[in-house]
């Protein structure tokens, strides 16, 4: 299947793409933060201004509330001592006159005796003044007498009614005031009795001579309040409540209003949006900014100011500055599209020369070259890949020496054991690379007496090309020389000669060089440096491993090899010959060894088999202990099985070279 061409936008409209997605999310987020951060710093000063204007709004209040109070308290003392001529009408009134002149937020000032005489004077708003008498009759009905106060302090009278039903004894000033002799008495804001007035009265019992003489009152209308209320100065289009704890309005500072002066509205008549606003959780989404501050009028009531004002009047600013962000976001935007349509450019260019080498490389033409210009790391990347071509032709050339070396290699190992009545033999060889440093053969080197086979199994230090070039030298020295020497020992003494001068000491090989005489089932052998023959009895279920080993070969000039034997052999013994890489094979995971318990475990299962099946059987019990890990080292090994003679028969005999 061909590769897949590659699909989506070109590489320069991408980058152009990516900038300016980047820079449009950064000035979004800029924007968003800012806007996040305005408003809450908003709300903060909001808040802030809110929670001075509410206490400026308690502070007037109180005042409001508290101008008359002394002059309420300086009556009951005097009244107490006999100086306020509470049984003297037109006395009284000149007192209480006195008093509301000069407490200009008053109202009303007043005396209720325990009979339900009531006395008082009023002001009005326009600063009027006047008097109102009153006392139950015999008959059980009021006698009223209103007057104005003139401007010599002389009263006209201006109504009379001799069938009233007002007793001040009965109103909730009075019954407070007697209930607690001791307090000042204040009222929930109501309506005056006979002007259809919102205000707010406060009461205190009057003794004389240590017994109740009646009750003093002071009364302010909410107008007034109002009035004290208008000089506070609000953010733009602020309003401003204030309301007792049943949400009763007692003023309202809103020039949008239109409220109506008889009547004590509850904020949910008066202002829904607000009532609402203060009756919920904080919302940071709402349009409106809010602050709702309590604060006490006396001991049994509690207030609350309420200051609310739209969210944009704090937010102009921050409206203006996003705006101007904005802009600003998108002229950037702007010149990064055009920075990155330049940029896209002197990138593509050199990629796109850097693709088409690496496409022609890619097809099997390895002169191709890349020659890019620009910025200097386009120009360091085609000087790489330049590198890396040349590094990729010797590679290859390598390789294919290497396979040519390997397929020589394995061209110098037996591709299968000679004929011998009376054995079977077979030979296992695995490298761990292409090309390794074991080596077995398998030679008759008599003619004349076929029934002597000469078995050879080396080892040479390390693996790959250099070994397998001392493993070839070797082997050419023992085919030329096996047929000339009768002693082993003396063949190894040439050997060790020519791995010594070839190596110059860098380099040794092991090696056991055995001959078995099938005729007269005897084994004898010279090692130099290598691993014993494992012999398995098979008759008695014994192993033996005779050891006569000299130096390996190319260690020292004179080796000091030794034949030993013969030793006797009977059908059915088992002898394996092997290199390291079999009982040193180990896996990745630990450090334990094959070992050669193990091998010989396997050889007494399989030992009643043929020895293929013996040799399939040591390479799979290898394979299953390194759990298909790698072999680390060259794997090679003979198996030779003594038999009974098939007069002249030839055995089946099989090697495995890998």
């Amino acid at each position: 299947m061909s590769a897949a061409r590659g699909r989506g936008w070109p590489f320069a409209v991408r980058l152009a793409m990516a900038m300016c997605a980047a820079v449009a999310v950064s000035g979004l987020l800029l924007i968003g933060i800012y806007h996040a951060a305005a408003k809450s710093q908003a709300r903060i000063t909001a808040a802030q201004l809110f929670e001075s204007v509410a206490q400026r709004a308690a502070e007037e209040v109180h005042g409001s509330i508290n101008s008359g109070v002394p002059a309420m308290l300086t009556l009951r003392e005097a009244a107490a001592v006999g100086r306020l001529p509470i049984n003297d009408n037109d006395a009284l009134l000149d007192v209480l006159l006195g008093t509301i002149r000069a407490n200009p937020g008053l109202s009303w000032v007043s005396y209720a005796d325990p009979a339900g005489r009531f006395v008082g004077v009023t002001a009005t708003e326009g600063g009027k003044l006047g008097t109102n008498v009153s006392w139950i009759k015999t008959d059980g009905q009021t006698h009223l007498q209103e007057a104005d106060v003139l401007a010599d302090n002389s009263r006209r009278t201006t109504h009379t009614d001799d069938h009233g039903a007002y007793d001040p004894r009965q109103r909730k000033f009075y019954t407070d005031a007697v209930a607690y002799p001791d307090e000042l008495c204040w009222q929930e804001p109501y309506m005056f009795y006979g002007q259809n007035l919102p205000g707010v009265t406060c009461s205190t019992a009057v003794t004389v001579g240590g017994k109740p003489a009646g009750v003093l009152t002071i009364d302010f209308t909410l107008s007034a309040l109002r009035n004290r209320l208008s000089t506070i100065k609000l953010p733009q289009d602020a309003r401003l409540f204030v309301v007792t704890e049943t949400d009763k309005v007692v003023a309202i500072v809103d020039p949008s209003l239109k409220g109506g002066a008889t009547t004590l509205p509850m904020l949910a008549d008066a202002a829904p949006d607000v009532a609402k606003l203060v009756s919920q959780q904080p919302d940071d989404s709402s349009t409106l900014l809010h602050a709702s501050v309590p604060f006490v009028v006396t001991a049994k009531q509690n207030w609350r100011v309420i200051v609310v004002a739209p969210a944009v009047d704090f937010l102009q600013n921050a409206y203006r500055t996003e705006r101007m962000l904005a802009l600003s976001s998108a002229g950037v935007l702007g010149l990064s599209l055009l920075v990155a349509i330049f940029l896209a450019r002197r990138v593509s260019t050199p990629v796109n020369q850097l693709a088409t080498t690496m496409k022609k490389i890619g097809g099997g033409d390895l002169t191709a070259t890349a020659d890019v210009r620009g910025a200097r790391e386009f120009v360091n990347l085609s000087q790489t890949l330049n590198k890396m071509v040349a590094d990729l032709r010797d590679g290859v050339r390598l390789k294919h020496s290497i396979g040519i070396a390997m397929q020589v290699q394995k061209r110098l190992l037996p591709e299968c054991p000679p004929k011998v009545d009376g054995l079977e033999i077979a030979g296992y060889s695995q490298y761990c690379d292409e090309t390794g440093g074991d080596y077995y053969d398998f030679l008759i080197v008599d003619p004349q007496r076929p029934q002597q086979l000469m078995i050879v199994v080396g080892d040479v230090t390390g693996h790959g090309i250099g070994s397998a070039l001392v493993m070839a030298s070797a082997r050419a020295v023992l085919r030329d020389r096996a047929g000339e020497v009768g002693n082993l020992a003396t063949l190894l003494d040439r050997l060790n000669s020519m791995v010594g001068s070839d190596t110059q000491g860098r380099q040794f090989m092991t090696m056991l060089v055995g001959v078995i005489d099938a005729a007269e089932r005897t084994y004898r052998f010279a090692s130099a440096g290598h691993d014993p023959a494992i012999i398995y009895r098979r008759g008695c279920d014994q192993f033996e491993e005779i050891d006569e080993a000299g130096l390996p070969l190319g260690v020292n000039d004179d080796g000091m090899y030794v034949e030993a034997g013969p030793v006797p052999l009977e059908p059915g013994d088992v002898i394996i010959i092997g290199t390291d890489g079999v009982w040193e094979a180990h896996t990745t995971a630990s450090d334990e060894l094959f070992g050669r318990e193990r091998l010989r475990e396997c050889v007494r299962k399989h030992a009643a088999e043929g020895v293929s099946a013996i040799t399939d059987a040591v390479v799979q019990a290898i394979c299953d202990f390194q759990e298909g890990c790698p072999s680390h080292d060259d794997v090679t090994f003979v198996v030779i099985k003594v038999v009974a003679p098939s007069n002249g028969a030839a055995s089946l005999v099989g090697v495995k070279n890998e």
